[in-house]
């Protein structure tokens, strides 16, 4: 049964216009004493949905609210600017991990007491959900049928029901919008509780690429590649999941002439040694760079000439925006949420689904000999200039702070 809290919040959120507030009008609104913790398993300064966190939590703190960052551990360079608390965690399985996390930030919770609870994975307790993976539900349909009956799939699917489950109270930010029809599917999860945002792409971590030629033949020159390379970027950790070995193949399959002519480079942080055995076994070692994790990712942005993103599974991809922004043409797969803005911006080309290496293969050559390449650059900059592909941050923090508002005044 419904705490009289939730049943207040959850009515007051049900009747009000959700999205209604500009970000001026909700710090105007804003009490300077709302509290907000924001809550993230594995914080990384490399991972786009952490970024994405943690400038929503410092958005709220413009907005005048009290922020803690609570994580299990933290990867890469430590944020600055806001509070952060690690709870730390010993797991053998990552399963394991994430539900003894849930227990000691709920433990954690209810000895601090705060008005709203943020967090980037389903777990009990929370008021608003940053939705920023797939139905996990969803996606085991295409896994064997044993694998819903182990403990990985029991307790995935378990923390995914307490925020999706009919009759929760959860606000949920969806970042890839069709998963909506597949939570509603699987968990009946009321329509209202969806708030369907934006991509969040931060122009001003890519301000640099606006420099243009500087920028290019400095980064080149830096790699030690001629004007002629036509250089080839796949930009984003998890190197199985993004697809590193699908561009590998792509690259060795081109003819002798173009593949001397071109070279990948990869940004970001998984197995690079695996990977270089693989480019070793597929006769393209002096082909491919591995950079490794980048915080200034515009000067490879700037010396690409194209951005290849052949994702496994992706639910959204803003590589593949960012790419745009700096005027890179994109070759990716249907499996990316983001697939559909280079359709509509014709921008590149997409990979259908199931994935064939082969239809990779050609598209990756028909791509870099196409007298189109000019046009996809030129198509990607005017996309980015039209649409709304920034204002995520802002409307998400909108949001959470009308939540912690409305979580403060049922609490009186």
């Amino acid at each position: 049964m419904a705490t009289p809290k939730k049943i207040l919040t959850r009515s007051i959120l049900a009747a009000s216009p959700r999205l209604s507030l500009r970000p001026e009008e909700a710090g105007a609104q804003t009490s300077p004493n709302l509290r907000v913790i924001f809550v993230v398993a594995t914080l990384s300064t490399y991972s786009g949905l952490s970024r994405n966190v943690l400038r929503i939590a410092r958005r709220c703190q413009q907005l005048g609210a009290q922020v803690i960052v609570l994580v299990a551990r933290v990867r890469g360079p430590r944020p600055t600017g806001l509070s952060m608390e690690v709870l730390p965690i010993r797991s053998w399985t990552n399963h394991g991990f994430n539900a003894k996390f849930a227990r000691r930030v709920q433990a954690w919770q209810k000895r601090k007491g705060f008005d709203c609870v943020v967090s980037s994975m389903p777990m009990p307790g929370l008021d608003v959900y940053y939705a920023g993976n797939p139905c996990f539900v969803a996606d085991a349909r295409h896994k064997s049928a044993c694998y819903a009956y182990t403990p990985r799939f029991r307790q995935y699917r378990k923390q995914e029901s307490t925020v999706f489950k009919k009759g929760a109270s959860t606000d949920i930010l969806l970042i890839a919008h069709d998963q909506q029809k597949w939570f509603e599917q699987h968990y009946d999860t009321e329509a209202h509780r969806f708030h369907c945002l934006p991509p969040g792409i931060d122009r001003s971590r890519l301000a640099p690429c606006c420099n243009g030629p500087k920028l290019r033949d400095k980064t080149r020159k830096a790699l030690d590649f001629d004007e002629d390379t036509f250089v080839v970027l796949m930009m984003g950790s998890s190197f199985q999941t993004k697809g590193v070995d699908r561009g590998l193949y792509a690259i060795a399959s081109l003819n002798g002439l173009q593949r001397k002519c071109t070279k990948m480079v990869v940004v970001g942080g998984g197995d690079i040694n695996r990977y270089q055995r693989l480019a070793w076994r597929l006769g393209i070692p002096n082909q491919i760079h591995f950079v490794g994790p980048q915080q200034q990712v515009a000067a490879y942005y700037a010396a690409a000439d194209l951005l290849l993103h052949p994702a496994r599974r992706e639910n959204t991809g803003g590589v593949l925006i960012e790419a745009m922004f700096c005027g890179l043409p994109v070759l990716t797969s249907e499996a990316c949420g983001y697939a559909y803005h280079i359709r509509k911006a014709k921008a590149g080309m997409i990979c259908s689904l199931p994935f064939r290496q082969s239809q990779l293969n050609w598209h990756l050559v028909e791509m870099m000999n196409s007298a189109k390449l000019k046009n996809w650059q030129q198509n990607a900059i005017a996309y980015t200039k039209d649409q709304d592909l920034y204002s995520l941050v802002d409307r998400s923090a909108d949001i959470i702070m009308m939540r912690a508002r409305l979580n403060r005044m049922a609490g009186q």
